[in-house]
C-alpha cells in the first residue's frame, strides 16, 4: 500500500509529528511504502497529522 503523509503546520511543539508515523509503521507491513502526499503522486491513502484538540 503506498501512504501519503501530509504534515500539519507545527504550531504545537509539544506534538512531535515524526513519533506518530514511526509509531505507525510498526503496524504495517514492510511492503507498504511512506512519502509526501501531493496531487501528482498516486496513493491508496493519505494520513494528515494534526496536533489540533491536543
Amino acid at each position: 500500500m503506498k501512504i501519503g503523509i501530509k504534515y500539519c503546520g507545527g504550531c504545537n511543539p509539544t506534538y512531535y509529528r515524526m513519533d506518530i508515523v514511526s509509531k505507525l509503521r510498526n503496524y504495517l507491513n514492510d511492503s507498504d511504502s511512506f512519502g509526501i502526499a501531493k496531487e501528482e503522486n498516486v496513493i491508496n491513502l493519505k494520513l494528515q497529522t494534526n496536533s489540533k484538540g491536543l
